[in-house]
């Protein structure tokens, strides 16, 4: 196996150590004076008299570049030159010949010489010159094939780490899926209907709704900051202190949970001590069974939820700051009465990025106009226009409750 030459083993052989040049030439005169002036103008020589002593030397010594005669007692000069570019492509050979064939001068460039000087030798400035310039450009190629290496091995790290993040995003997707409640749900006499449009494969909406004992029924709806997996993993974080609210609230007897403003205040701390530099938007409620109201607090959410009555849409105005922002926030709950046939709709904020861009109360006036009437989901969605099979700006949620009649 040929070893490659000095030069590809280091780089900075032109530079930092002598190139070490290799002289074929059966004209020891020739050969010396080519030897004597090279190592003057810096550079180390080795000395082959035949064919097969060069070849020899090549392979023992690795030189950066070759000079050689066409013109061997023992083998043609075209030889050596083939079997050079054969096993180093990358060595420069410079041809040194006296002939005045252009035919072996073409023939040579062809099988691979590099350059072609012809003897007499008058100035050896131009043998300088031409080992020089083909020294630079073997580096240059050099340099460009170590950059493509490199930039092949980045770029094949880089779909290795787009793949497993893609396959980690599916993951985290899966288990964002199984979190969330049932698309249609019912609990109690009240029925939970929900579509989501996620911008990525990680959602930072998130809905929820459940049993808190046989009296009332809890929801919320949440848009965590980001689309990335610290807000999926937020969402999650979410769910799983709601919940452990409500064990207490089911093993205590504690009435934590009927009260939302209480549930977002203890949120909004546990997010700030977690400093994981997410924030999030949320509207929380709990529905009470026996006295037909719906008790409610908002910490951010736009737009407002909308109650339906009939043709009527009443926008529920909850203002006051996101939660895990800011340690002061205070947040209060409202009571309003449940008529007997209603639709409640809550619709994330990313919503708003499909509507007209214009000033906040103007766009809340679109969103009603926007708002189908009737409490039926996919009516309500269509109203949207959701773009299909094209990526949205940001997540989109609805969640429509409405109270179901009860039979028998």
């Amino acid at each position: 196996m040929i070893r490659p030459s000095s030069l590809e083993n280091n780089p900075d052989a032109t530079m930092n150590n002598p190139a070490t040049i290799l002289t074929v030439d059966d004209d020891e005169s020739v050969r010396k004076a080519l030897a004597a002036y090279l190592r003057d103008s810096g550079f180390e020589t080795v000395e082959a008299a035949t064919g097969g002593q060069g070849l020899a030397l090549f392979h023992q010594e690795r030189p950066d570049a070759v000079l050689c005669d066409l013109r061997l007692p023992d083998m043609d000069g075209m030889d050596v030159l083939s079997v050079i570019v054969r096993t180093s492509p990358r060595t420069p050979v410079i041809v040194v010949s006296a002939t005045s064939v252009i035919g072996e001068v073409v023939q040579a460039l062809q099988k691979g010489a590099w350059d072609f000087l012809g003897k007499p030798i008058d100035d050896m400035g131009v043998v300088e010159c031409s080992l020089r310039r083909s020294l630079a450009r073997a580096e240059l190629e050099r340099a460009n094939r170590d950059y493509q290496r490199a930039l092949e091995a980045t770029n094949w790290q880089l779909n290795r780490s787009l793949e497993q993040l893609k396959q980690d995003e599916e993951a985290g997707q899966k288990i964002q899926q199984r979190l969330l409640p049932a698309e249609d749900a019912r609990i109690g006499p009240f029925r939970f209907r929900r579509r989501q449009f996620p911008s990525m494969y990680l959602c930072g909406d998130f809905v929820d709704y459940f049993a808190i004992g046989p009296r009332h029924t809890g929801f919320y709806m949440t848009d965590v900051s980001g689309h990335d997996a610290a807000s999926a993993f937020v969402t999650v974080m979410l769910k799983t202190l709601v919940r452990k609210y409500l064990d207490v609230l089911l093993q205590d007897n504690d009435d934590a949970i009927p009260r939302p403003e209480r549930i977002l205040q203890q949120l909004n701390r546990d997010l700030i001590e977690q400093e994981l530099g997410k924030y999030c938007t949320m509207f929380f409620g709990v529905l009470d069974h026996e006295t037909n109201t719906l008790i409610y607090a908002g910490a951010g959410q736009l737009p407002y939820p909308v109650m339906m009555k009939g043709m009527e849409l009443r926008p529920l105005t909850a203002r006051s700051r996101p939660i895990g922002l800011f340690e002061d926030a205070v947040y209060q709950a409202q009571t309003c009465e449940l008529p007997e046939n209603f639709g409640l709709v809550l619709v994330s904020d990313g919503v708003l990025e499909l509507l007209p861009r214009d000033t906040a109360r103007t766009r809340m006036q679109n969103f009603l106009q926007r708002l189908h009437p009737e409490p039926d989901l996919d009516a309500i969605v269509k109203g949207f226009r959701m773009p299909e099979g094209e990526p949205l700006p940001d997540d989109v949620t609805f969640l429509l409750v409405t109270r179901e009649p009860v039979y028998g």
